[in-house]
């Protein structure tokens, strides 16, 4: 039999482990549609990839000749993009915040139908080992694009948070 005192214990245990499994589903149900958006691979990348960089990026046309290896180049929906300056942000502040940003429900605006053109004008890379993901953000039209998928996907909610985010990483961008 048991004392008042075990049965609290066991009580209090069981409030415990419920609350765990609730908060559990509850980040899972968060997390389905950003997964969904940018890819399981994507996802495990962004939210644990060793590894994260932002680039500051310029339209070919901006920088002049990308052609002479000096500047490394994307291509995106129809864009050339070159990236002129990059930033180790693995350990930057505010970076696990952003991890969290990208794979939160909340932070995307799935039913915007803005007819706006996005100027993709940063860019998040997170990489393991072989692996990487590589995410285009554009601030004017604010959207987040995955490079691998060509989707792309309205960032309103969370635009001023990474945008301050990237702005800490590149001071000097005369474009801000």
């Amino acid at each position: 039999m048991l004392d008042r005192s075990k049965l609290a214990i066991l009580v209090v245990c069981g409030f415990a482990l419920a609350a765990s499994a609730a908060a559990w589903v509850y980040q899972r149900g968060r997390a389905a549609r950003p997964l969904e958006f940018w890819g399981a691979d994507a996802g495990l990348l962004i939210a644990s990839a060793p590894r994260a960089e932002a680039w500051l990026l310029r339209s070919a046309g901006e920088v002049g000749s990308p052609g002479d290896g000096e500047f490394e180049a994307i291509e995106f929906d129809g864009a050339r993009l070159v990236v002129v300056q990059r930033a180790d942000v693995s350990t930057a502040r505010g970076i696990t915040n952003v991890r969290r940003a990208l794979l939160d429900d909340g932070s995307f605006a799935w039913d915007s139908s803005d007819p706006c053109r996005p100027a993709w004008t940063h860019a998040l890379r997170f990489s393991a080992d072989d692996r990487h993901a590589l995410l285009l953000l554009s601030f004017d039209c604010p959207q987040a694009a995955t490079v691998e998928g060509r989707r792309t996907v309205s960032v309103a909610p969370s635009s001023a948070a990474l945008r301050e985010f990237v702005d800490e990483q590149f001071p000097a961008d005369p474009e801000r």
